[in-house]
């Protein structure tokens, strides 16, 4: 992409992102919200206040802006903040959608509307009642008189949730439990029983095309967060009974029609529910998202270095046949408060749970092995119900042997932690 082996990586959450840049030869200075102690060795960590773009990590990380030729992958969390990607855009060498596709794809009312003139199925939503002669100028699929004249293709709306039009993780989601409509910032969404999915996507000039489908898991940790983001499992069809052939095809179509009609370029993915055999997309993600390092450990392949995003170290490739057929990731939600104690050591701690190849002789990470837990907190975090403590592994052969792996995993950790 140019002569720089330096990428800068900004989001709520890098630790992911950054072992994906690891593995395309990057140089890693990561910023986020956590500053996790498991990152590529050597990597530059750094704690983020907020998202904002006025603040003074934006200042503290120009040095290594477009002057010094560095790139710039943003993860979950970058395209809410007002103002960043523009920020971005000005001083890096973005790996990804610009402003303008960021605006379209974070836009619901935009894509779905861009989905019906394509002639595709879509959900339907709503936002705040609007004054009458703006009703008539938006008679496909915003604020309507009635909730049943708001469902596309003659579908009757039976449920809506309740969405912020910045919302990540599945943060404040919930359904709508009285005849109310949204307030300014937040919109309705038709409500879509099924499998919930995530599609991982890379757009070129060559097109767009799906790299594959994983499982996404939710945790309802209570009725102010019924669809919490908990992870993913990777592939899909050997987590779940699902028509591969017919679920890839739609996968692509959808895929392509929402890249054209957004803009979208690089690495991104969308959010989708599967029923009866076919597939309703939930929320357009317009770059890296946490499932694709799933698909890197699965196959032994760098998504980065796929889209030509690669840094100037070498990285030697594993060996196909050394992967595993199916991984999980599951992410643990803290029930009650508690402190990590003081003198806690997850290095030692978990050194019987990895992989012998998850470290080398000198103690660093393998690039391309599968840890036993990941996202790791500081000794001496505190946490309070609802709040993520780390990320639990399983990978083998079968569906089966990664719940068995990942439930295990959390019972030894859940023994370990302070019960209070």
């Amino acid at each position: 992409m140019n002569d720089s082996g330096e990428i800068v990586i900004w989001g709520a959450s890098t630790r992911a992102a950054s072992w994906s840049a690891a593995r395309a030869g990057w140089n890693i200075h990561a910023w986020d919200l956590f500053a996790d102690c498991d990152f590529p060795d050597g990597s530059s960590v750094h704690k983020l206040d907020d998202l904002a773009c006025n603040s003074l990590q934006c200042r503290l990380a120009l040095p290594l802006s477009a002057e010094s030729k560095a790139c710039f992958l943003p993860t979950g969390g970058w395209e809410n903040a007002a103002g960043l990607p523009e920020w971005t855009a000005d001083h890096f060498h973005l790996c990804g959608c610009n402003a303008e596709a960021i605006a379209r794809s974070r836009d619901p009312f935009f894509w779905a509307e861009a989905l019906g003139r394509a002639g595709l199925p879509r959900l339907a939503v709503r936002k705040a009642r609007q004054d009458k002669n703006e009703q008539k100028n938006n008679q496909d699929i915003r604020g309507m008189k009635n909730e049943r004249e708001q469902a596309p293709a003659n579908r009757s709306v039976e449920r809506w949730i309740r969405k912020s039009l910045h919302s990540i993780g599945g943060l404040g989601v919930r359904f709508v439990m009285d005849d109310s409509w949204p307030e300014a910032g937040f919109y309705d969404q038709q409500f879509q029983s099924g499998l919930s999915c995530s599609a991982l996507c890379f757009t070129n000039a060559d097109g767009t095309r799906v790299a594959g489908t994983s499982l996404q898991l939710t945790n309802n940790t209570g009725p102010e967060h019924p669809f919490l983001y908990a992870g993913n499992a990777w592939p899909l069809h050997q987590f779940a009974e699902v028509d591969s052939t017919v679920l890839s095809a739609q996968a692509s179509l959808y895929a392509e029609r929402l890249a054209e009609a957004c803009g979208l370029t690089g690495l991104w993915g969308f959010d989708c529910i599967w029923q009866d055999s076919q597939l309703w997309v939930i929320e357009i993600n317009p770059r890296y998202t946490a499932a694709m390092e799933l698909f890197e450990l699965c196959s032994g392949r760098s998504l980065l270095r796929d889209a030509c995003w690669c840094g100037t170290n070498t990285v030697e490739l594993p060996a196909v046949d050394s992967r595993p057929a199916c991984v999980l990731k599951m992410i643990l939600y803290a029930e009650h408060s508690f402190v990590l104690p003081a003198d806690w050591d997850w290095k030692n701690w978990t050194q019987s749970l990895e992989s012998e190849q998850h470290q080398n002789h000198a103690g660093q990470f393998d690039l391309w092995s599968i840890p036993a837990f990941s996202d790791l907190p500081h000794p001496g975090t505190a946490f309070h119900p609802g709040e993520p403590i780390c990320t639990i592994w399983g990978a083998g052969e079968s569906a089966a042997k990664c719940r068995k792996i990942v439930q295990q995993r959390r019972s030894q950790l859940c023994g370990e932690l302070p019960a209070s």
